[in-house]
Formats: C-alpha cells, structure tokens, sequence
C-alpha cells in the first residue's frame, strides 16, 4: 500500500491547497467589494459560531481515524469495521451538535438577528459527516482529492458572479458556500465505496474509540477557542466592521497556512504506517525531509507577509479594508509558530500516540487567549486580536518542544540546521527585494508581481549554488523528465 509517492502526494496536496489561493484571489476582492464591511463581519460571524458545533460533531474523528485507519488499511475487513464503528458515532455526536445549536440560538438573545443565517451555515455539518474524507486521506488518494477541488471551485466560482451582485446577497454568498460543500461531501461519500462499505453499528468497541477521539476532541475545541473565539469576542466587544476587517487577515493568514500545512499534513497516514511497522530508519528520514521543506519555504514566505503586507491586503480585500495590513503583519509573526507547531502535534505527536500533549498544550494556550482577548481586544481591536493569536501559537510550540523531548530526537538535526541557514538567506533574498521594487514602482501589481518573481529566482539560484539537497533533488528529476521526453 506504500507505492503513492509521498512526494507526489505533497505536490498534489500543495496543488489542491494553492487552488485555495487562487480562487479567494479572484473570489474574495468580489466578495468583499461587493458585500462590504459589515456583512461580511455578519457572514464570517455566523461561521465562528457553527465552527464550536462542528467540532462536537466531528468529535476529534478525522485525526484518530487517519492514525488507526493507516495501521490496518491493508486489511479490508478490519478496515470496513473500524470505519463503520467511527461514522456511526459521527452521525450520533452529528445530531448531538444539532439539538444542542437549536438550543442555543434560540437561548442566546445576543444571536437572534443571526438565527436564518447561523440555521443555513449549521448545513456545512451534516455534509461534512456524510463526506467521510478521512477515508480518502487514508488510502493517500490526493489525485482525486486534488481533481475534486478544481471542479467544485470552479463551479462555486461560477456561481458566485452570477448570483452574489450587491451588498443584500450575504445570504445568497452563506448558500453557496453550503452548497460547494454539499457537493464535494455527497460526491465524497459515494466515491469512497471503493474503498470501504458502511454499515450502522452499535458494538463495544465504540467505547474504546470514543475514549480515545475525546483526546483529538479536546485538542481541537482548544484549538477552535484560540482560532475562532477572537472573532466571537470581537463580535461581542467590538462590532461587525473590526470582525470585517480582522476577517480579511485572517482568511490571507489561513491561506498561507494552508498551503504551508498541506506539505506536511500528507504524511500523518505514512507515519502513522512506519510507526505500527517499527519501521524506525524510514520515520527518521521522512519527518526530517518534511520539516527541512518547511523550513525552506516557511521563513521566506513570513518575511514576504511582513515587507507586502499593504499590497496584499489592497488585492484581497480593496482600499476599505486596509486597516487589516498592520493585522495581517502580525498574523505573518503567528504563521511561523502555527507552522512550527503543525509539524509537531499533527505529524509527530499524533503518529507517535502522543496527543494527550496536543490537548495539554491547546488547553493551556486557550485558557490564555481567552484571558488575553479582553483587554488587548478592548484597547487594540483586531490588531489585539492577531496578538493574542501570536501568543497562542507560540504557546503550543513551547509546550510540545517541552513536553516532547524524547519524541524529537527522531529529527536529523545536522541536517534541520543547514536547511535553517538556508532559509535565513531566503527571508534576507524577500526583504531586499520588496524594499526595492517597492522603491522603483508604485503599482500595487507590479510590486507585487515584481517581488515574487524576482525572490523566487534569486532564492532558487542560491538554493542550487549552496547545494541544498531538496531543491537539487527537484532539479535532477526535472532534468530527467526532460530527457525522457
């Protein structure tokens, strides 16, 4: 089952996420033209809300079934009966969330000018539990992952410019959104019969599993309270235009993270795999290529955040949102942790069985962002919001680093160390170049263009003059297709 490349896996992986910035680069500068400020405070409102019921009805099933489905993939029938044990509990845990969001939007008085809007967000939960795409990480099938993403964004693009035209169309823009969804889930769940055949089950082994998710379910409703409370508490403290534009930050943060996350998020199923195997050598070699890739890309892609910020902001967003530059500087200083930490608690932490530090250390950095809100939200607005953000994440990095010693000893060091050098040169490579073109041009375009043109080449050049074994690796099979050809 270990033919699938994981480099390959990764490259359709980065594939699939970079649609995520392409389709926003042309969708979200229309959205956020065309909705304004405020409703799209109100949309991405309701959105902070649905996450919390999503979570419980999720219940830390993704992660758990990634780990142990990867353990028994070869075997079809144990396969079929775990995976038939987990999405009987999510549909349980899925209508769960449902009683307990009829409840609160009705309890809540705060949320009665929300109730339509939230009820046609809560769809994305049904959906995403029918969708079963665990099963597809599982069996690394990033081919059909990465087809399925350009068709449902193409066709939700499409949809968007003919049905979103002025600012009283936020809940034309919420359906759409739903049903993208809809569609990539319901495709989802009937394409996965090649995999696996589900039946509803009732058994003790539940139980078990049950226990075990709620260590993931834990951790990711910790996460979701760093993550998604800032725009709740903004909502709450501030009003609907700091949650606009605390928003558009957000989203461009998120992408990068994305596509940052998607080179190392590809091998949790393989990890997972060689560490049930006790295939030591082979974990070794993998982690350490993974977070030297990151390294490369990680530190350069925060430094063009920090120097491009403005620009960014204007293409996203447009000249009524860039108040969310300075955010965004900041947000680009929690990418790095976000990143760091990523790498540690879904790649390392999980395949070695070690979540329960996940959910200490996303208990612990919660408690702090929620503390922390108040009064830097009250003083600082959305700008306090993306500090509490940056402490948050850096609190994750320096709990797991402590609290997984041992677990790190499996990183290559001497090789982390050249990679990191190397990195340095890139961020040295973005900042030189964008404090020229930003000298020599006053486009918003042609600085942006211009400086990812120019670092790309001029990091690629030192990249292979300095030898780096990554990127050598990617020319000599470039050079070989070539040849073939």
């Amino acid at each position: 089952m270990l033919k699938k490349s994981v480099k390959l896996n990764a490259v359709l992986n980065v594939i699939k996420s970079l649609l995520s910035v392409i389709f926003p680069l042309i969708s979200y500068p229309y959205v956020t033209r065309v909705l304004g400020v405020e409703n799209l405070g109100k949309i991405n409102y309701g959105s902070s809300i649905i996450t919390y019921f999503s979570l419980f009805a999720a219940f830390g099933i993704t992660s758990y079934a990634i780990r142990e489905g990867s353990k028994i993939r070869d075997d079809k029938k144990a396969f079929n009966r775990l995976s038939s044990e987990l999405f009987s509990i999510n549909l349980i845990t899925t209508l769960i969330s449902y009683c307990l969001l009829a409840i609160s939007i009705f309890a809540v008085h705060r949320l009665e000018n929300y109730r339509l809007l939230i009820a046609l967000q809560s769809l994305t939960i049904i959906f995403t539990t029918l969708g079963v795409d665990w099963i597809n990480t599982i069996y690394e099938d990033y081919l059909y992952i990465t087809i399925r993403g350009i068709a449902t964004n193409l066709i939700s693009l499409i949809a968007l410019f003919l049905f979103v035209k002025s600012a009283d169309d936020y809940y034309i823009y919420a359906m759409l959104v739903v049903l993208s969804n809809a569609v990539v889930c319901l495709w989802n769940y009937f394409y996965c019969k090649k995999y696996v055949r589900f039946k509803l089950t009732v058994n003790s082994e539940q139980k078990k599993h049950i226990k075990k998710m709620s260590v993931f379910f834990v951790n990711s409703v910790a996460v979701s309270v760093y993550v998604g409370a800032d725009i709740i508490m903004l909502g709450w403290m501030v009003g609907d235009y700091s949650v606009g534009i605390y928003s558009v930050a957000v989203k461009i943060y998120a992408i990068m993270k994305l596509v940052l996350a998607a080179i190392y998020s590809v091998t949790l199923p393989r990890l997972s795999y060689f560490v049930s195997h006790n295939k030591d050598i082979e974990y070794r070699k993998l982690i350490t290529k993974v977070i030297s890739a990151i390294l490369i890309l990680l530190l350069p892609a925060v430094a063009a955040l920090l120097t491009l910020s403005r620009e960014i902001v204007l293409v996203i967003g447009g000249e009524n949102f860039i108040a969310a530059s300075s955010t965004l500087k900041i947000l680009s200083i929690a990418l790095l942790f976000a990143i760091l930490g990523g790498i540690i608690t879904q790649c390392i932490n999980i395949s070695l069985g070690l979540e329960k530090i996940n959910a200490q250390a996303t208990i612990v950095s919660a408690l702090e962002n929620m503390l922390l809100n108040i009064p830097f939200i009250m003083v600082l607005h959305e700008n306090g919001a993306a500090i509490t953000t940056a402490i948050s994440e850096l609190t994750v990095l320096i709990f797991c680093v402590i609290k997984g010693k041992q677990a790190l000893q499996n990183i290559d060091k001497k090789s982390l160390k050249v990679n990191l050098f190397h990195s340095l040169i890139g961020v040295l490579t973005v900042t030189v170049t964008s404090f020229i073109v930003h000298a020599l041009f006053s486009s918003v375009w042609m600085v942006l263009i211009s400086a990812f043109v120019i670092s790309i080449s001029i990091y690629a050049f030192f990249l292979i003059l300095l030898k780096n074994d990554l990127t050598l690796g990617i020319v000599h099979r470039v050079i070989g297709k070539v040849k073939k050809q």
